[in-house]
């Protein structure tokens, strides 16, 4: 290949890499708004581990730049016999009279930090690799017109939430 051949294709995968963290940095600016909009969720881990992790109602500490929803959450088993292991888990966030859901799948890991240790909680960083977010639709309906109209609407409309693949956008930005 000559120089210049090479100089382009540097510059084009240079380029793409560049287009592909902005557009994921672009959907994580939006997903840490509407977890902030909506700060309350359900945490469920996929898994059975030695910390019989329930489903429990969280409120997200933090949530960083690589994806990381940082809370404290509930156990039942015993914490001193758990490595750091990463499991599956999912955070579904709603609150009511805030418009919106956020369906998030992701990896769970549990942070050993003695200091700060409250007696039956653990901190859980949640790597956010798939998430879907949809508006609540209104349920109130003026008419019997207004009902049927929106029904035959809703067969043809295009879908009314958003998807987002972040791993897809790590692994092109690496």
């Amino acid at each position: 290949k000559s120089l210049g051949a090479n100089f382009v294709n540097k510059w084009a995968l240079t380029l793409n890499t560049a287009l592909a963290m902005h557009k994921r940095d672009k959907k994580l600016r939006f997903l840490q708004k509407k977890i902030g909009e909506i700060s309350l969720a359900m945490f469920r881990a996929e898994t059975d581990s030695l910390l019989q992790l329930p489903n429990n109602i969280i409120s997200p500490l933090r949530t960083d730049e690589e994806g990381n929803v940082w809370f404290f959450t509930a156990y039942k088993g015993e914490f001193s016999k758990v490595a750091e292991t990463s499991f599956p888990a999912c955070l579904e966030f709603y609150r009511k009279g805030v418009d919106g859901r956020l369906f998030t799948n992701g990896l769970a890991s549990v942070i050993r930090d003695d200091n700060s240790q409250e007696p039956g909680k653990i901190l859980i960083r949640f790597r956010i690799v798939h998430a879907r977010y949809s508006k609540n639709r209104n349920r109130f309906y003026n008419s019997l017109k207004t009902r049927i109209s929106n029904f035959f609407r809703g067969l043809f409309a295009t879908p009314q939430f958003q998807e987002f693949d972040l791993q897809e956008a790590m692994v092109q930005s690496r």
